[in-house]
C-alpha cells in the first residue's frame, strides 16, 4: 500500500473499526471458528502473500489464497479431533494496534493494522508479526470481511507452521 490513507469518520468510526478487529482476533484466540467464519462475506478473500506484500498470488505460490468455502475446509481440519499437524490444538494470542480505517470509492472501509500473533503448540512457540488489511462492508448493519490480506514481515523465510491469522 502505498500513499497516505486519509481517514473519514472521526472516533465513533475508529472505536467501531477497532472493536471489531479485536472481536475477530478474540474469535481466533479462543477457538470459536464458526463465529470467526461468520464474520466473512459470501465473496471473501483471504490471502498471506508469499515473498513479498505485493507479490501476484497468480505468479508466485502463496501462504494462503482462499475464498469463504477454503476458509470453511480450513476450519473443518481445525475442528477434528486428533487431526495430526492440529493435535494438540494450538494456542494463539493476536495483538492489534496501530488501526487505520479509510473509506474507499466503493462505499466500503479499508482498514489497515499492525498484529502480531504469538502461537505456541508442543512446547515451541513462534511470533508472527506483519500488517493485515481487512476490506470490510456493512451487511445488515453490521461490518464483514470482504477481503483479508496478511502481509507478514518474514514472508520471505521457511515458516514453522502457519497459525490462523
Amino acid at each position: 500500500m502505498t500513499g497516505v490513507l486519509r481517514t473519514l469518520g472521526g472516533p465513533a468510526l475508529q472505536y467501531d473499526v477497532e472493536q471489531f478487529l479485536y472481536r475477530e482476533a478474540w474469535l481466533v484466540d479462543s477457538r470459536q471458528y464458526d463465529e470467526w467464519l461468520a464474520l466473512f462475506t459470501v465473496d471473501a478473500l483471504y490471502w498471506v502473500p508469499n515473498g513479498s506484500a505485493d507479490s501476484d498470488p497468480k505468479e508466485r505460490g502463496q501462504l494462503a489464497y482462499e475464498n469463504l468455502s477454503g476458509l470453511e475446509h480450513r476450519v473443518y481440519r481445525l475442528k477434528l479431533p486428533g487431526i495430526g499437524p492440529q493435535s494438540p490444538p494450538p494456542s494463539y494470542r493476536h495483538l492489534v494496534g496501530n488501526v487505520i480505517p479509510a473509506w474507499t470509492g466503493d462505499n466500503e472501509l479499508l482498514v489497515i493494522s499492525s498484529q502480531v500473533v504469538s502461537f505456541a503448540r508442543q512446547g515451541r512457540e513462534a511470533q508472527y508479526a506483519g500488517t493485515w488489511e481487512h476490506l470490510l462492508t456493512q451487511i445488515d448493519g453490521r461490518w464483514r470481511i470482504r477481503r483479508k490480506k496478511v502481509s507478514l514481515i518474514n514472508n520471505d523465510q521457511a515458516l514453522w507452521q502457519l497459525p490462523v491469522l
